[in-house]
């Protein structure tokens, strides 16, 4: 292979089918193979990790020990963290809201969380959202169709893209694969990328609910800059991202020790 620098979604799909083929990669190898730095390529591999493509090892990283990706398994294996930025990430809506939420382990907490008592309506291309809603009263649910992927756990296409741009939601909820400075939300697929891209220019507030792994991480696809996020809910406040999220206006909310919410 040529020691040429490939795009950065070349060399992750390059780097994910070597884990598959050969069980284990290393770091340093992959930095001479494609012609960039140690500190990339480990990049790579916290973002191929955080999607269930490998484990990381020391020195570099090994094929996942079970089948990854799928939304379904992602749900099941959801932590407490993840709960828990579901629920405060809920509690920033307010009575008679229109709220989207798409797909992802963290937002379907989210709408698990939502209050019943605030009358509001939530629009969703995702299918597990509705259903996480659909038994709950005070709730209306508006589903956007289009062709699924289930491996994302979402809809998309030229369909779900046109009825899209028709919304303008009061609050969104937005899933991400990576937040950094430098490329903000991202994500693996341009599809996919689109579409929430779409959701972000139109919301009056862009809500970011992610456990600190994903932090200062970057996916092939922005989405949007950090300048549309007018909240981040992580499990991480001390994170060096915070404060420049915060200095460009957004609020940061976490758990403080003793259990409550705490903004910054």
């Amino acid at each position: 292979m040529s020691a040429e620098t490939l795009l950065s979604n070349e060399r992750l799909d390059a780097i994910r089918e070597r884990i598959r083929t050969e069980g284990r990669v290393v770091a340093a190898v992959l930095a001479v193979e494609f012609g960039v730095s140690e500190d990339t390529v480990r990049r790579d591999l916290r973002m191929l990790a955080a999607e269930g493509h490998c484990e990381r090892v020391y020195g570099g990283a090994i094929r996942p020990r079970h089948a990854p990706t799928t939304l379904r398994r992602r749900m099941s294996e959801a932590s407490e963290a993840k709960q828990r930025l579901g629920r405060l990430a809920a509690s920033l809506t307010e009575s008679g809201q229109t709220v989207f939420i798409d797909a992802g382990s963290t937002n379907l907490e989210i709408a698990r969380h939502l209050p019943r008592d605030r009358g509001l309506t939530v629009v969703t291309n995702a299918p597990s959202v509705a259903e996480a809603l659909s038994d709950q009263t005070g709730v209306e649910i508006a589903m956007v169709g289009g062709r699924f992927d289930p491996r994302l756990g979402s809809c998309l296409g030229g369909q779900t893209i046109e009825w899209l741009e028709r919304l303008f939601p009061d609050i969104a909820f937005i899933g991400t694969c990576g937040l950094s400075l430098e490329a903000g939300l991202s994500a693996f697929s341009a599809e996919e990328a689109a579409l929430k891209r779409i959701v972000a220019a139109r919301t009056r507030r862009l809500v970011v609910a992610v456990t600190g792994e994903k932090l200062g991480l970057s996916a092939p696809f922005q989405i949007s800059g950090t300048e549309t996020v007018s909240h981040l809910v992580t499990d991480d406040p001390d994170h060096p991202l915070c404060r420049e999220l915060a200095e460009l206006g957004a609020s940061i909310i976490s758990e403080t020790r003793s259990g409550h919410a705490a903004s910054s």
